[in-house]
């Protein structure tokens, strides 16, 4: 599946600032190769951001549970943990996602940069680096621990102002319209949307860049009205925008209330898992049952403890009969016991150790 565009970041920051701010960081976990979730909470509410770098960042109800926890997940939650989400922004107009937080005088920043092979970042306050999933050292930037954290240099600011486009289309007559319409930076499939809705082709005059400007105007709005659609191919998704788009007219549309959700749906699938015990948990219910298997085996034995002290007191007064006959005769053999008794078979007397040893009848 392709990156998100500028547009679409654009979209997602504003949803995820609307829906995250107040929640506790609760927990964070890694899924996989730049495959991570966090779960917030706020006054008995549960919240499950997933991340795929660098295609995808949206809140889900389908759980992945992760068995044991990496080394890096364990240094993340050392720094955001009970941390409260204060706003959700892109940086730098650029496909780079901040989650900003505070716990006290502490602040922290959780960053998603969604382009390339994608990176995730945790700075302080003053924007010094305290932990990067990858560290890397570029010609203008270095993201490593303790450095500053400096966004690449953006070329691309998408343009999303009504007066902005104006400008920007209007300084582009004599331009091919594709051109023009993707100079706008918010997306190639949507200014090529743009463009076929405008009716435009080949090189801008005056008039034809009014339409241009119009057609591209109302693809922005459309896609920042906070709805999103997913082209399904053969029943599975294709590709997803926040506009409808002619080129996939002739695919299955599904819609969605959120960027979000449809990326829910294309990354997650359609089936939601339940989220399971974590490794701690799972842990400890084993450790409980073999101590509880351990309870059960006491308590059978003392049970068959009782159960024989009960049956000795019961016939006491017949083993006494035996233990006083053997008193009295030293020689008494196991035979002559054994006429002195119904109730027990007599198994063994060992006259030199004293013992004797019965075995109820029945």
């Amino acid at each position: 599946m392709r990156e998100l565009c500028q547009i679409e970041i654009v979209a997602l920051a504003r949803e995820l600032d609307a829906a995250l701010k107040g929640f506790y960081i609760d927990k964070f976990y890694e899924l996989g190769k730049g495959r991570f979730r966090i779960r917030l909470t706020r006054s008995g509410e549960k919240l499950n951001l997933q991340c795929t770098l660098p295609y995808a960042l949206n809140l889900t109800d389908y759980i992945e549970v992760s068995e044991e926890a990496s080394n890096f997940a364990i240094a993340v939650r050392k720094r955001i943990s009970n941390f409260v989400v204060e706003r959700v922004e892109q940086l730098n107009d650029d496909r780079i996602i901040s989650i900003s937080a505070r716990k006290g005088e502490d602040a922290v920043n959780v960053i998603f940069e969604m382009f390339g092979f994608g990176n995730m970042v945790i700075t302080d306050s003053s924007s010094s680096i305290l932990l990067a999933y990858e560290q890397h050292t570029f010609k203008d930037r270095e993201v490593r621990v303790r450095a500053r954290y400096q966004p690449p240099a953006n070329q691309t600011k998408a343009a999303l102002d009504p007066a902005q486009i104006k400008e920007l289309v209007g300084g582009a007559v004599g331009r091919e319209a594709v051109a023009a319409a993707k100079s706008a930076g918010i997306g190639t499939q949507y200014s090529e949307e743009a463009v076929s809705r405008s009716g435009v082709k080949g090189r801008l005059d005056e008039s034809s860049a009014s339409s241009l400007s119009e057609s591209l105007n109302s693809v922005i709005r459309e896609s920042l009205g906070g709805n999103c659609y997913v082209y399904l191919k053969d029943g599975s998704p294709a590709d997803f925008s926040l506009c409808g788009l002619k080129k996939y007219s002739d695919l299955e549309t599904k819609e969605f209330g959120s960027l979000q959700s449809a990326l829910s749906f294309v990354y997650m699938g359609a089936q939601p898992k339940e989220e399971g015990p974590s490794a701690d948990v799972q842990r400890i219910l084993k450790s409980i049952e073999k101590q509880r298997r351990s309870l059960d085996e006491i308590e059978a034995g003392a049970r068959d403890s009782r159960e024989t002290a009960d049956a000795i007191l019961a016939s006491m007064a017949n083993i006494n009969i035996l233990i006083n006959a053997a008193k009295a005769n030293r020689r008494i053999t196991k035979e002559e016991l054994q006429r002195l008794t119904d109730e027990f078979s007599v198994i063994d007397v060992n006259l030199k150790d004293k013992s004797m040893r019965l075995k109820k009848k029945g």
